[in-house]
């Protein structure tokens, strides 16, 4: 019964351990490199310029926060604005103690969103990302409804 306690022991200090490492290493990467790779990896997935213009906040401690100002993402080249979505504040923060009693205890803000959503004459939707084989089509009834073309490849 001892050798069970002890293996379990080490284990859970051995879980700590990397855990207080994760903490160390997460912090010690600073806010300019996160922003960074937060626009580049947003820019890569929706194949539009995606920026934080911003202060860029990030900490990971006994709670998760997250800063971010003057954000963001262009419209399709054929829209009427430059920006599909301007924010000018995001504040995200996840306080962690509480979820050990079974609290979620999470902060979301969001300050001033502008979204532009619009279609344009062959009925493209802006808010569709990626390969641009999207299209929306307008049935007898008046609905529309996003298509999206699927072709073969090679």
């Amino acid at each position: 019964m001892k050798r069970i306690t002890k293996v379990v022991a080490y284990g859970c200090l051995s879980l700590l351990g990397l855990l207080a490492l994760v903490v160390v290493v997460v912090n010690l990467i600073s806010n300019t490199q996160y922003k960074k790779w937060v626009n580049s990896l947003v820019t890569s997935s929706l194949g539009r310029e995606f920026s934080i213009n911003g202060t860029f906040e990030f900490e990971l401690t006994n709670k998760f926060r997250l800063l971010a100002e003057d954000i963001h993402l262009k419209n399709t080249p054929w829209g009427k604005e430059q920006d599909m979505l301007a924010v000018d504040r995001v504040f995200v923060n996840l306080d962690f103690l509480p979820l050990l009693r079974g609290v979620v205890d999470l902060t979301v803000e969001i300050g001033n969103p502008v979204v532009l959503m619009e279609l344009n004459e062959q009925g493209e939707s802006n808010w569709v990302f990626g390969s641009g084989d999207e299209r929306v089509e307008q049935t007898e009834d008046g609905e529309k409804t996003v298509v999206q073309s699927t072709k073969e490849k090679d």
